[in-house]
């Protein structure tokens, strides 16, 4: 007589449905997670580079400085140099790295900017901006100038400058001498996770031969003749 072969029961087959099912939840939330870790170590990586940029950029810019005139005199009938130094901002000229691509003598700015103008969901974000330098422009156009982002999380930017002349040195919030450079800029800039190292820029002054223009150059907020 021949035997009847033996199937699975239902109640065989919903366990084994019901494991399955477990096994792909796991699997879907162990993919889950990897897929947010590795975004959370991207996003890690972004900010690290910002920093290393602002660190690396910013003195890279800023330290070398011209000591330019603008052609207009100041109040008292002094050279006026082109320099602005103010609590949230500054605006100088110096030269851009030759590494950017765009060598030569530019006017630069340094500020924070709502972040909606650079299309970025960040509030503020950290940016200089640059524009060729114009022989005897005081007032520039930062609307039109092209701009780079270099801190996309950035809360707070206070700036001072250091007045060594006075005895002993000072640190000031604005820099209000017009016929000479401040000696060294400190930039203190805050994200919504923490505070970066505070930035010391000493400010080298710049020869008349480097980008444009000819002369002799001194060093520690002196002035180009």
């Amino acid at each position: 007589m021949m035997r009847r072969a033996r199937g699975f029961t239902l109640v065989e087959l919903l366990v084994v449905l019901t494991l399955s099912s477990v096994i792909m939840l796991a699997l879907v939330a162990a993919l889950r997670s990897m897929s947010q870790t590795e975004l959370r170590v991207d996003q890690w990586l972004a900010r690290l580079d910002e920093r290393r940029v602002v660190q690396n950029f910013v003195p890279s810019i800023l330290g070398r400085v011209s000591a330019r005139r603008a052609e207009a005199s100041g109040p008292a009938g002094r050279p006026v140099v082109l320099f602005d130094g103010r609590p949230d901002s500054v605006s100088w000229v110096g030269v851009m790295p030759a590494r950017e691509g765009a060598g030569g003598r530019y006017h630069f700015r340094l500020a924070l900017e709502p972040g909606r103008l650079h299309a970025t969901d960040a509030p503020q974000v950290l940016v200089v901006r640059y524009l060729p330098f114009r022989l005897g422009a005081t007032v520039q156009d930062w609307a039109a100038a092209e701009a780079r982002v270099l801190l996309r999380d950035a809360l707070g930017l206070v700036l001072a400058y250091e007045d060594a002349r006075r005895k002993p040195a000072e640190w000031v919030d604005h820099w209000t001498v017009t016929e000479r450079l401040p000696d060294a800029v400190r930039i203190r800039i805050s994200t919504a996770r923490d505070d970066l190292p505070l930035l010391f820029v000493p400010l080298r002054v710049l020869p008349w031969g480097a980008g444009a223009g000819s002369g002799v150059a001194t060093f520690g907020g002196g002035a180009e003749e």
